[in-house]
């Protein structure tokens, strides 16, 4: 499958770029779990028209998340280098996700700019979030070690604008609607206007 192949080539590419080398298993697991994300993103956004090839070639959102997958496999054992490439993401995309962010399968990021996962977030399976997102800490400065952003459950979508901050905990199933803020739990199957 060619999308499969220009993947593939895509993240050897990054790799090069910041002169990382991985063995051809971590290489084949990174290169499964992003084209999850790009069969997801080819069939939640409809301008894509289920295209992954225009997705790969021209989606600087879908590039975000494809930096991070990276970063964040080689976090534990290069946080400079992980580090490197998120900020990297954040200059080229607009996305900044802290490459310790633990991002389930099948995510997407639409359009993107400004959105920014923190350190801590966990985000679950078949999540879709649109731009200016903030899943943020509750304070400035001087937070204390632990969870300190957001807990995302399984199949949430969030549309644009909306800022969720501290350790609060978010369902699965919830929709939640543009340019709201969250500073407390929402349970389950919730649809929040």
């Amino acid at each position: 499958m060619l999308e499969k192949i220009l993947l593939s080539e895509k993240i050897c590419e990054i790799l090069d770029k910041f002169k990382i080398v991985l063995s051809k298993d971590d290489l084949e697991l990174i290169a499964k779990i992003s084209f999850l994300d790009l069969q997801s993103f080819a069939k939640k956004d409809p301008s894509a028209h289920g295209d992954m090839i225009y997705i790969l070639d021209s989606y600087l959102s879908f590039y975000a998340v494809l930096l991070h997958r990276i970063a964040h496999f080689i976090y534990e054992s290069d946080k400079t280098k992980a580090r490197q490439i998120s900020e990297y993401a954040k200059l080229k995309s607009g996305v900044e996700i802290h490459p310790a962010a633990n991002i389930g399968l099948n995510f997407v990021i639409d359009h993107g700019n400004s959105t920014v996962i923190g350190e801590t977030c966990i985000i679950g399976n078949d999540c879709y979030i649109l731009q200016n997102v903030i899943l943020g800490g509750s304070k400035i400065a001087q937070n204390k070690e632990g969870q300190r952003h957001p807990v995302i459950g399984n199949n949430v979508e969030i549309a644009a604008n909306v800022r969720i901050f501290g350790s609060v905990k978010i369902g699965n199933n919830v929709k939640i609607s543009s340019n709201l803020v969250i500073t407390s739990d929402v349970p389950n199957n919730t649809t929040l206007k």
